[in-house]
């Protein structure tokens, strides 16, 4: 995480989840051709002046990043925290749904649960592993995560495919 001014505590203490999510979006951002870094590298991209964009990233100037700019910065960037701090301000979250059009068929269904189980099975294992030693460090909450993420995205895989069976 990128740190403040103020004694190396994090951006996000200084200036908010959401504003912190921006600026690290933006000055984190490295051209994948180019390597250009931050707003100099992205806005363009984005259909937008680097000096506009880069203080709406910067949570001291008055102007602000929108939530309809900040859709092409994100998609572009590839880094959804802004996505993620903007849903935990309202007291959600965010799931990245399947990508794969579902098909409809009962051996897809059947192979999209068990691929839901075995999500979950490796969330448990996990889980277990954390909690073996009787410490849990970031690493494994990083890890936690991750399978979390993979058996909610599984989940909606098997909605998916059930809304395909769907005759109205």
């Amino acid at each position: 995480m990128a740190q403040g001014v103020h004694n190396s505590m994090p951006l996000s203490e200084i200036c908010g989840p959401l504003d912190a999510a921006i600026y690290e979006t933006v000055n984190g951002y490295v051209d994948p051709v180019t390597k250009h870094r931050g707003a100099t590298a992205l806005a363009p991209r984005c259909g937008m002046q680097p000096n506009t964009l880069s203080n709406k990233a910067n949570p001291h100037c008055e102007h602000r990043l929108r939530i309809d700019e900040s859709i092409p910065v994100q998609l572009i960037s590839g880094n959804f925290s802004i996505l993620h701090a903007y849903a935990a301000a309202l007291g959600h979250c965010a799931v990245k749904m399947p990508s794969a059009a579902p098909e409809a068929s009962d051996v897809a269904l059947l192979d999209t649960y068990c691929q839901l189980h075995a999500e979950l099975g490796e969330f448990a294992e996990r889980l277990r592993d954390a909690l073996a030693d009787g410490k849990v460090t970031r690493d494994e909450i990083d890890q936690l995560r991750t399978a979390f993420d993979e058996s909610m995205r599984a989940g909606l895989g098997v909605l998916a495919r059930m809304q395909a069976l769907i005759h109205d």
